[in-house]
């Protein structure tokens, strides 16, 4: 006589007969499917999120009034998606039919509501590419806004809720209509007991005491009951009466299977199992060390890397192709023989699931029980792997080996994984790849070492050229500037000479009585005045052309500077070196500037963008230039690199 009780299976809808204590729950699901036709089922791991949609929802339809799709991701969502489809189809739908066809294809032949249920939904974001999430995205939309009466169910843990961001933006109803389920109140688990031991034919005794007592041992001090631990708990007070009522019976602890006494709860069976503490963890425990008993002590650890092999380090469960699953279980160093007796135990034990050539724990509080107990060498091994056989399909697909770093954090691993003949080559040929990289690297970063001791030396002569042209500039415009003094002193003296004589002029008309001789000695130091005053102007001229003279050396010289700056930048960022070399052209126009230019346009720039090819290089540079595709350099950027009191 088997325990009745499901332990860890979720219940489905050949279960409704004996699913208990979600009423409330159901009733809302349904009433929100009625309002939607996209609804978001969250909650906690262990809170019944399955048992409901699968079990619970189908309670409240008739088998002609939905045509429901139990959906789970498997490899590829899109995929899991038309297989269950393909399930209702007489003929096939192609792999890579659009999804939204695949449900056209139902509605045409059923013309019944169409209800995508997909459980355990974050496994999109675990596992899934954005090519995948994406994918599913498209999906949603196109079906909400068609015709074919399709509702999308989401169910999901609720700490991956904050995932669905990208999702919303797409779908801002998305989380319009939700139902969070959460842990079970302590009047619906009495519920769950009183009317579970009815339906299993298991007598009670003092059953308000004894529920009231059962309820308190799972909860203790918890307001709030998982439905996993309540199960396990009555399955264990299951066991504990039939061993003891056996026993009483002239029985060994081993029941015969047509024993058909009845199985007795009352508050004394209760009180010795006592309370549930760690149930989950001490039941799993257990199975594994029923299953480990029966290996040779070498070989018991093997039972717990087929476990770890099928969870995610955050505590997820995997779903994995049954032939995948035992090669990867294998390269880890469990012999094929025991991962198969392994896997037959653990299922016999309802610890994992095995369906449809697929493999998986039997629940999801099962996972995190599991990544509690994996150590870091157990995380960083199995990360190992995920990196090598993830490589591999890439390497496959692509031709791109592994990265140096992919190399580094599987480089410890390797003589403690087993592999296969196609990863070695692929470790192998990763390996040659990275010390070709390395070679290349080396020579590459010596010949632009080599380029900038080259490009630095000319920046230097150019430097010192533009000082000693400075210098020079310095001294004529020193000299010019004495030069200018001694006229100004000069001009000052003609001044004060120029005034005396116009006295002297005023005075003279004044006289009556002027020989010719005085008029001709008066229009001399005229003509000796206004002289003067053209040598005055002549030396200002000069001074003018020296100012221009130096103007023009200061231009060259910022503008060999900047165009000096504009070739050491230009292999990092070419847009802001070409306009450099643009402002230097400004402010000193040479053929230097415009070679510049043109060098960089060719070396960096020609082949991001459109070129003419009726025109030079530089002419495709310059459109390029006056296009402002590259953007300016700013005036603060400016004044920081002195070019302001050029322009």
């Amino acid at each position: 006589m088997t325990s009745p009780f499901k332990v860890l299976e979720a219940y489905g809808r050949k279960d409704k007969e004996i699913f208990f204590g979600r009423n409330a729950e159901i009733q809302l699901l349904f009433k929100k499917t009625t309002e939607s036709n996209l609804v978001l089922v969250y909650g906690a791991s262990g809170t019944g999120k399955t048992s409901l949609v699968h079990c619970g929802l189908p309670i409240c339809f008739s088998s002609d009034d939905w045509l429901p799709l139990h959906v789970r991701r498997k490899d590829h969502i899109g995929t899991a998606i038309l297989e269950e489809t393909n399930k209702y189809l007489q003929r096939k739908l192609k792999p890579h039919t659009p999804l939204h066809l695949a449900i056209k294809a139902l509605h045409m032949t059923f013309f019944r509501p169409i209800y995508v249920i997909i459980d355990q939904f974050e496994e999109l974001y675990i596992l899934g590419s954005k090519e995948e999430q994406n994918q599913f995205y498209d999906f949603v939309q196109t079906v909400l806004s068609s015709e074919y009466n399709c509702k999308v169910i989401l169910v999901m843990r609720e700490e991956y809720l904050a995932d669905l961001s990208e999702f919303e933006e797409r779908v801002p109803q998305l989380f319009d209509y939700r139902v969070r389920v959460e842990k079970m109140r302590r009047a619906n688990a009495k519920e769950v007991i009183l009317k579970s031991v009815v339906a299993f034919d298991i007598e009670i005794e003092q059953p308000d005491e004894t529920a009231d007592l059962i309820v308190s041992q799972v909860a203790e001090q918890r307001s709030l009951i998982e439905l996993t631990y309540l199960q396990i708990y009555l399955d264990r007070l299951f066991e504990l009466a039939k061993t003891k009522q056996g026993t009483l019976a002239g029985y060994t602890n081993t029941i015969n299977s047509n024993w058909a006494e009845p199985v007795i709860f009352n508050p004394e069976l209760v009180k010795e199992l006592s309370t549930i503490g760690d149930v989950l963890g001490e039941y799993l425990e257990d199975q594994v060390k029923k299953v480990q008993s029966n290996l040779p002590k070498t070989e018991e650890r093997q039972v717990w890397t087929i476990l770890n092999l099928l969870v995610t380090e955050d505590g997820t469960r995997v779903s994995m192709d049954l032939h995948e699953a035992t090669n990867l279980m294998y390269s880890h160093g469990a012999s094929k023989e025991n991962i198969k007796f392994c896997l037959d135990e653990l299922s016999k034990v309802r610890i994992i699931h095995l369906s449809e050539q697929r493999v998986e724990l039997g629940h999801d509080s099962l996972a995190l029980k599991i990544a509690e107990r994996l150590t870091t060498e157990e995380k960083n091994l199995s990360k190992a792997k995920e990196i090598i056989q993830t490589g591999l399909k890439t390497y496959q697909n692509t031709g791109e080996v592994l990265s140096k770093n992919s190399l580094t954090l599987i480089e410890s691993h390797l003589e403690t994984l087993q592999l296969t003949t196609n990863e070695q080559d692929l470790i192998t040929k990763s390996k040659r790849r990275a010390k070709a990289n390395k070679v290349i690297k080396t020579i590459s970063l010596i010949a632009i070492i080599l380029m900038l001791g080259i490009l630095a030396a000319w920046a230097l002569r150019e430097r010192s050229i533009a000082i000693g042209a400075k210098n020079q500039v310095q001294m004529q415009n020193e000299q010019m500037q004495g030069e200018l003094n001694k006229s100004l002193q000069l001009s000052k003296q003609l001044d004060q000479k120029l005034g005396e004589l116009v006295e002297k002029e005023k005075i003279l008309e004044e006289v009556l009585k002027l020989d010719k001789s005085t008029y001709k000695v008066i229009e001399n130091k005229n003509k000796e005045i206004n002289q003067l005053g053209v040598t005055v102007d002549a030396l200002k001229e000069r001074i003018g052309e020296k100012d221009k003279t130096q103007d023009q050396i200061e231009r060259r010289a910022k503008a060999n500077e900047l165009l000096t700056e504009a070739l050491l930048k230009a292999e990092y960022n070419p847009n802001y070196s070409i306009r450099l070399a643009e402002i230097a052209n400004q402010i000193y126009p040479s053929k230097n500037a415009q070679t510049t230019i043109e060098n960089i346009y060719r070396s960096y720039l020609m082949n991001k963008y459109p070129k003419n090819n009726s025109v030079s290089i530089y002419e495709n540079a310059k459109n390029l230039l006056n296009s402002n595709k590259i953007p300016k350099i700013s005036e603060t950027q400016k004044e920081d690199l002195g070019i302001t009191p050029f322009e």
